[in-house]
Protein backbone atom coordinates (compact mmCIF):
# COMPACT_ATOMS: atom_id res chain seq x y z
CA UNK A 1 0.00 0.00 0.00
CA UNK A 2 2.87 2.54 0.60
CA UNK A 3 4.55 1.89 -2.90
CA UNK A 4 1.24 2.57 -4.20
CA UNK A 5 0.79 5.80 -2.33
CA UNK A 6 4.42 6.76 -3.07
CA UNK A 7 4.70 5.97 -6.84
CA UNK A 8 1.45 7.38 -7.48
CA UNK A 9 2.66 10.97 -5.32
CA UNK A 10 5.77 10.75 -7.56
CA UNK A 11 3.81 10.65 -10.75
CA UNK A 12 1.51 13.61 -9.64
CA UNK A 13 4.76 15.52 -8.86
CA UNK A 14 6.27 14.70 -12.42
CA UNK A 15 3.19 15.85 -14.02
CA UNK A 16 3.16 18.87 -12.19
CA UNK A 17 6.86 20.01 -12.90
CA UNK A 18 6.25 18.72 -16.73
CA UNK A 19 3.27 21.30 -16.53
CA UNK A 20 5.45 24.13 -15.31
CA UNK A 21 7.89 23.84 -18.03
CA UNK A 22 4.93 23.72 -20.54
CA UNK A 23 5.85 20.10 -21.31
CA UNK A 24 2.72 17.55 -21.37
CA UNK A 25 3.62 13.23 -20.70
CA UNK A 26 2.19 10.89 -22.90
CA UNK A 27 0.21 8.63 -21.04
CA UNK A 28 0.25 6.09 -24.14
CA UNK A 29 4.07 6.45 -24.12
CA UNK A 30 4.79 6.26 -20.43
CA UNK A 31 5.82 2.64 -19.10
CA UNK A 32 6.15 1.19 -15.75
CA UNK A 33 8.98 -1.33 -14.65
CA UNK A 34 8.93 -2.66 -11.00
CA UNK A 35 11.18 -5.41 -10.15
CA UNK A 36 8.65 -6.86 -7.82
CA UNK A 37 5.03 -6.82 -7.58
CA UNK A 38 2.89 -4.70 -9.92
CA UNK A 39 0.83 -1.75 -8.10
CA UNK A 40 -1.44 -0.30 -10.53
CA UNK A 41 -0.10 3.18 -11.48
CA UNK A 42 -1.86 5.99 -13.53
CA UNK A 43 -0.95 9.54 -15.14
CA UNK A 44 -3.84 11.88 -15.86
CA UNK A 45 -6.27 9.19 -14.96
CA UNK A 46 -5.10 6.36 -17.91
CA UNK A 47 -3.18 3.61 -16.21
CA UNK A 48 0.14 2.68 -17.58
CA UNK A 49 1.47 -0.36 -18.78
CA UNK A 50 4.03 -2.21 -16.76
CA UNK A 51 7.04 -4.00 -18.81
CA UNK A 52 9.58 -7.05 -17.40
CA UNK A 53 12.63 -5.18 -19.80
CA UNK A 54 13.33 -2.20 -22.65
CA UNK A 55 16.00 -1.29 -24.96
CA UNK A 56 17.84 1.58 -24.89
CA UNK A 57 17.47 4.25 -27.81
CA UNK A 58 21.59 4.06 -28.18
CA UNK A 59 21.39 0.10 -28.23
CA UNK A 60 18.82 0.63 -31.65
CA UNK A 61 21.03 2.71 -33.21
CA UNK A 62 24.48 0.93 -32.79
CA UNK A 63 22.23 -2.17 -33.70
CA UNK A 64 21.14 -0.61 -36.70
CA UNK A 65 24.74 0.85 -37.95
CA UNK A 66 26.25 -2.72 -37.66
CA UNK A 67 23.58 -4.44 -39.38
CA UNK A 68 24.33 -1.61 -42.37
CA UNK A 69 28.09 -2.23 -41.83
CA UNK A 70 28.26 -5.95 -42.12
CA UNK A 71 26.37 -5.46 -45.46
CA UNK A 72 29.16 -2.87 -46.96
CA UNK A 73 26.29 -0.14 -46.79
CA UNK A 74 28.77 1.92 -44.85
CA UNK A 75 31.49 1.59 -46.84
CA UNK A 76 33.41 4.90 -47.25
CA UNK A 77 31.59 6.80 -44.89
CA UNK A 78 33.26 9.55 -42.70
CA UNK A 79 36.57 9.04 -44.64
CA UNK A 80 38.54 12.02 -45.63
Amino acid sequence: MFWSFLLTQVMKKLTNLSTDVALQINAKKTKVMKNNAEIETSLSGEVLEYISEFTYLIQLIFRYYSQRKSKGELEGLGKC
